[in-house]
């Protein structure tokens, strides 16, 4: 097994790992995260495209993520991020081209 190391200041762990499975598959065993940098387990040695692509995914990972679920005539979206990130994006849901008024902040 062998570990790229990236640079990351904020990650949404499951987020990420799903990122990097679509694009590497069986080729990781997963990553971990330190608040500072994440290592990706190779389960051989990654090539120079891997290691490339493994960074532009990093580069591109927004900690900020929404999840949906419909039961009936009812869609839920939450929209979730890290305890640690003080600078998320403010959200406007839009439905049929309408912004919506923001809804209160669910506190946890």
């Amino acid at each position: 097994m062998e570990n790229l190391l990236l640079s990351l200041s904020d990650c949404a762990v499951s987020t990420l790992d799903a990122a990097l499975r679509a694009q590497f598959g069986a080729g990781i065993s997963g990553l971990s995260y330190d608040g500072s940098a994440v290592r990706v387990h190779f389960l051989g040695a990654p090539s120079g495209a891997d290691q490339t692509a493994a960074q532009a995914i990093v580069d591109a990972h927004d900690p900020v993520f929404f999840s949906a679920s419909r039961a009936g005539d009812t869609v839920t979206v939450q929209v979730n991020k890290p305890r640690n990130l003080d600078s998320a994006s403010q959200v406007t849901l839009t439905v049929n081209g309408t912004p919506l008024p923001s809804p209160t902040r669910a506190r946890r």
